[in-house]
């Protein structure tokens, strides 16, 4: 099996007042493409959030191994669902793995679907799941919580993209 790809902290952020802002940032910097890249986000002990570099993933998940800065704590994790993800549905929910992988890890969740470019949060206990049925096998999957919408992000992500 190969290693999964390390993240560390992205040496680009700036320490964010919170976590929906941190979440943002790093997925604004997430390019677009066919695989998705995954990362996670971190707390240091002035309460400042920041995002690590990216892990890439495949055409519909990712796997990633986190060093978390001495001081700092795992706070959350963030990816991208490419437009053309099919494999478990629509690109725009999180997927019964992504439920799985926040309610484990115990943190919120962040994605910015390239289908329709909305930036949405999955908190473990808070955020509604749907249960349904998909090629005869229970599934869950979750509309998340709007963190933010196409055009702020793609107004965002310019801005961005100016400064750099």
């Amino acid at each position: 099996m190969a290693d999964r790809p390390k993240v560390v902290i992205d040496p680009s952020c700036i320490g964010h007042p919170n976590l929906q802002e941190a979440a943002l940032a790093a997925l604004l910097r997430v390019p677009r493409g066919k695989q998705e890249q995954a990362g996670v986000l971190f707390v240091d002990s002035q309460g400042k959030f920041c995002y690590s570099t990216l892990a890439p993933g495949d055409a519909d998940s990712f796997d990633l191994k986190a060093e978390i800065p001495e001081g700092s704590k795992f706070a959350g994790i963030y990816h991208n669902h490419p437009e053309g993800r099919l494999k478990d549905g629509d690109s725009r929910l999180f997927s019964a793995n992504d439920i799985s992988i926040a309610n484990n890890l115990k943190v919120p969740s962040f994605v910015r679907s390239e289908k329709d470019g909305n930036v949405r949060s999955f908190t473990p206990g808070q955020t509604k799941v749907n249960t349904g049925r998909r090629a005869g096998k229970l599934t869950e999957s979750s509309k998340g919580d709007l963190v933010v919408q196409s055009a702020i992000a793609d107004a965002l992500r310019a801005d961005i993209s100016n400064a750099e």
